[in-house]
């Protein structure tokens, strides 16, 4: 709990005090709260020839987020790049401890009954990706032509849902049953779906996408209130309130993607920003304090 206070406020500071745009703001609570706590969680992945991961979790995990404070103080160059390598090297270690669990274990690994197993998995991936862009927002890359709201936001995506969100998931398939395990695989599938329809301009990819990430959001939600009735106390509340999140949170990205790709008025991004990725962000740090069961191999 030390740690995860540390990190609330470092974050709280941050967010009142750094000159940078509301989705940076919200995207660095991922990597103060949210990673250091889950990595703590998640079933055992050794890393060859070093440590295991878990031995990264909570306060190196913490301190490796700690410069990415400054990096969005400053406006994209090499130094905002270079306070971004800490946490670059903490997410390319998850990816290694990833990789060596899961090559070894395919193609048994896709079965539905190891969906646990291969959300853990992904959602280390995924955190890596979110990683390499959240660099590039720093040294001001724009792969694609994309602008620099659509790098930042992809970060913000691959941070909370790719990793926050799928590791819940995970520990969740791990104590529930099959659409527990479900909502995980769906929830595999449907980050690299979102971010296909966005890399080539698929407005149907992104709905499918949406939609596929919506439904294994509203698995996790499901579970987290069965969960949150097992427990006291506050466990019980962040899980209740977590899934409520989630559950009103996510669905608003799908609307959103089936009046973009119906070119309908709904809301703008910076909206969307707001409510959806606050009410997102809101559920993975408060469903990361009550996960409804640990495991895996």
């Amino acid at each position: 709990m030390t740690v995860t206070v540390a990190g609330l406020a470092a974050w709280l500071l941050g967010f009142a005090l750094l000159p940078a745009p509301l989705p940076a703001r919200i995207l660095l609570l991922a990597p103060l709260v949210v990673v250091p706590r889950l990595l703590g969680r998640i079933p055992e992945r050794p890393l060859p020839f070093v440590l295991s991961l878990r031995r990264l979790s909570r306060w190196p995990a913490f301190v490796a987020a700690l410069p990415l404070l400054p990096a969005f103080a400053l406006s994209p160059s090499v130094a905002a790049t270079a306070l971004t390598l800490p946490w670059l090297a903490l997410t390319a270690a998850g990816l290694v401890a990833a990789l060596a669990h899961a090559l070894p274990r395919l193609p048994s690994l896709l079965h539905p009954a190891r969906a646990a197993d291969l959300a853990v998995d992904a959602a280390l991936g995924y955190l890596s990706v979110g990683a390499l862009f959240l660099a590039a927002d720093r040294i001001g890359l724009r792969p694609l032509d994309f602008p620099a709201l659509i790098i930042l936001l992809t970060a913000v995506h691959f941070h909370f849902a790719g990793f926050g969100l799928l590791t819940v998931a995970g520990l969740t398939a791990a104590g529930g049953g099959p659409v527990s395990r479900a909502g995980a695989l769906a929830l595999v599938l449907g980050m690299p779906l979102t971010a296909a329809g966005f890399t080539f301009d698929s407005p149907a990819v992104n709905v499918l996408g949406a939609v596929v990430v919506g439904l294994g959001a509203s698995a996790v939600g499901a579970r987290l209130l069965l969960a949150a009735a097992h427990r006291a106390g506050f466990p019980r509340l962040a899980a209740s309130l977590g899934a409520l999140a989630l559950l009103v949170g996510v669905p608003l990205g799908v609307v959103w993607a089936f009046a973009e790709m119906l070119q309908a008025p709904f809301v703008d991004l910076d909206s969307m920003v707001r409510v959806h990725g606050g009410l997102n962000a809101a559920g993975v740090v408060l469903a990361s304090f009550g996960p409804a069961g640990e495991g895996g191999s």
